[in-house]
């Protein structure tokens, strides 16, 4: 009995939580699937050729140039949403193309724009910007983290904005078409799987309680009239079980004193 009560705690914990995803829209923006809105960063880059936050230093020693949703051009780097600098100011880098662009959620339910490039030599590099949600972010707060590890082609960003929250920006320019805007070097493929693309539905836990109160009512219904009809009882005792019912209290007590003991590594001399 203690072990059931205690697997019951466990799944309504686990069935309450959630996690969010985004669904790509276009180059711009993604739909949140809890229904708060869209997330629209088009008003976080300039649709003139260069970029809105451009030459920012970072740990590594660099220089990056970060623009959304539209490509801007620098040194080397063309038709780029994200370009590193040396530091020397003797070559640059293109670290992500701006229609090779996808949309994920992480655990935190922190919307993260993706962009990558592929350069003439296969090697793929890979632009990760963290949107952090701040309605009195304007205008917004961005920083460049620069490469994860030496070596490792991957750069992070991170954008402090009220645009990074649902609904909190509204559409800018229409963003260009992916097919007729083509960078510099080899074809760079179809791009990251884009984030936030499953769909949507019901959760395996709001099926889990569908069901679990469907059998508690048809129980109690089916309890109620057998009882009654069959065995004429009266009052309470119409109630099916209804000595189990009055302990129960003092059951989910237990249950839920010895689940607890065992989490904090005790055993049934907690209880």
């Amino acid at each position: 009995m203690y072990w059931t009560v205690g697997v019951v705690v466990c799944l309504a914990l686990v069935s309450g939580t959630r996690a969010l995803t985004c669904t790509q829209k276009d180059m711009c923006s993604c739909q949140m699937d809890d229904g708060s809105g869209d997330v629209d960063v088009s008003s976080l880059g300039k649709n003139d050729g260069t970029a809105m936050f451009q030459d920012m230093t970072s740990a590594d020693g660099q220089l990056y140039s970060l623009n959304m949703c539209y490509p801007f051009n620098e040194m080397t780097c063309a038709n780029a949403a994200a370009c590193q600098i040396l530091a020397d100011g003797t070559g640059s880098y293109q670290i992500g193309d701006a229609t090779n662009v996808g949309f994920e959620v992480d655990s935190l339910n922190q919307v993260h724009i993706k962009y990558t490039n592929i350069d003439g030599n296969g090697l793929t590099r890979t632009t990760d910007v963290t949107l952090v949600c701040n309605p009195t972010a304007d205008p917004p707060m961005v920083s460049a983290d620069g490469e994860t590890a030496p070596g490792s082609v991957t750069y992070l960003f991170t954008v402090n904005s009220k645009c990074a929250c649902a609904g909190g920006c509204g559409s800018g320019p229409p963003p260009p078409d992916p097919t007729t805007t083509k960078g510099p070097g080899p074809d760079p493929g179809p791009g990251p799987k884009k984030g936030g693309s499953s769909e949507g539905g019901i959760s395996i836990g709001t099926i889990l309680v569908i069901v679990v109160l469907s059998l508690g009512f048809s129980y109690m219904v089916g309890g109620i009239l057998y009882m009654k009809m069959v065995r004429h009882a009266q009052g309470t005792e119409v109630v099916p079980n209804v000595s189990f019912w009055g302990s129960l209290p003092g059951l989910v007590k237990d249950g839920v004193m010895f689940t607890i003991g065992k989490c904090k590594g005790g055993g049934y001399n907690k209880v």
